[in-house]
């Protein structure tokens, strides 16, 4: 996965981590072989569900987004 420039402009639609879009979803594994597409976690649609994504994102924001929860398991 590909960080993206910290003076990205959000754009709905398009994770402002790494860039991921609906039609371009990222792919993560559940389990020993399945894979699922990623979801948005929050209404403005900048930001995937992919873990690495969520582990990029401030804390604070988290809290915000009420995900901070699943970011600490």
């Amino acid at each position: 996965m590909t960080r993206r420039a910290e003076s990205v402009v959000l754009t709905p639609g398009t994770c402002r981590i790494c860039g991921c879009t609906e039609r371009n979803a990222c792919h993560i594994q559940v389990g020993n072989a399945e894979f699922v597409g990623c979801y948005w976690v929050d209404a403005g649609k900048t930001l995937c569900s992919n873990p690495e994504c969520v582990a990029q994102v401030p804390l604070d924001e988290l809290i915000y987004l009420g995900l901070e929860e699943k970011v600490a398991r």
